[in-house]
């Protein structure tokens, strides 16, 4: 599987994308409700798009491990805080 697309579904919980098949690469769950911290440090390596847009994710977030193949990442209208390093993400 390449694409995951279960974006504007009003699914609900925390979130788990710790254990995605290695293949993905193109993540789309924006406009659900999952609430909670969110991890992006075990990502699948080939992973080329993810869209958590329009959440209610919060906490942190780790900006530093992401995927060197992500070209597109879509984190807006959530909750996260804390102070970001942009300077390492993928080129």
């Amino acid at each position: 599987m390449e694409v995951l697309s279960l974006a504007k579904n009003k699914l609900a919980g925390s979130l788990d994308l710790d254990r995605l098949p290695a293949a993905v690469r193109s993540l789309l769950l924006f406009s659900n409700e999952f609430t909670g911290v969110v991890s992006l440090e075990n990502l699948p390596i080939c992973l080329k798009y993810l869209s958590l847009s329009e959440n209610q994710l919060s906490g942190a977030i780790c900006l530093t491990s992401l995927p060197p193949a992500l070209e597109y990442l879509h984190l807006h209208k959530n909750n996260f805080e804390g102070s970001h390093d942009l300077t390492r993400l993928p080129k």
